[in-house]
């Protein structure tokens, strides 16, 4: 049996902010605390047994381009918005109550920072969460192999570690960020192996 489920990432945000956190401690938190259904911004509705439901608690929030500059409007000129307040019910459409929609996360661990194994924890169980210090350069990134050549610190971030290549004899990291599909290639990032990943 294949089940599909969009979680809520709002439990996550209110525990443990946007602007910094703790990525481990929030995988942590699926595994100890549970998640309920909800997914990413303008999706309400999770595929279970291949029929479409409502989800306990949508995301709140439309995507924000607010790293660089471009040539089309934000939906978050508001922004930033203020973390929402902890809920433990569903959507008033939704059938079940909160308690049991809640989905729990098996284990959470970290890996080495080693490139092979990385590689092998791709291979063997799919994206990865990883960190790196982001610097200022990185907000206009916009196509190929990114190396940080200028600009200043902005933070740590987290994203999606999704594969591997070589372009022109270069090894790269494939990453998907949570800036939007107006950032980079579309989301997606290569990254220079030798600038960072820790997992």
């Amino acid at each position: 049996m294949r089940i599909k489920l969009s979680l809520n990432l709002k439990n996550v945000v209110h525990s443990f902010r946007c602007s910094g956190g703790y990525p481990l401690k929030a995988w942590d938190y699926w595994v100890e605390n549970g998640i309920v259904t909800g997914g990413d911004y303008g999706t309400n509705v999770s595929v279970i047994l291949l029929m479409v439901v409502d989800t306990c608690q949508p995301y709140p929030f439309p995507s924000c381009h607010k790293h660089a500059n471009y040539s089309v409007p934000s939906q978050c000129s508001h922004a930033p918005f203020a973390t929402p307040k902890c809920s433990h019910e569903c959507n008033e459409n939704y059938p079940q109550d909160f308690k049991r929609d809640k989905h729990f996360g098996m284990i959470s661990y970290g890996i080495e920072k080693d490139e092979l194994a990385i590689r092998k924890e791709l291979m063997r169980y799919g994206p990865i969460e990883v960190v790196f210090l982001v610097y200022t350069d990185f907000f206009h990134y916009r196509s190929g192999i990114y190396k940080h050549t200028a600009g200043l610190l902005a933070g740590g971030h987290a994203v999606k570690l999704i594969g591997w290549g070589k372009e022109h004899g270069t090894p790269y990291w494939l990453i998907v960020n949570s800036w939007g599909n107006y950032w980079g290639d579309k989301g997606c990032s290569l990254c220079s192996v030798k600038f960072w990943v820790l997992g």
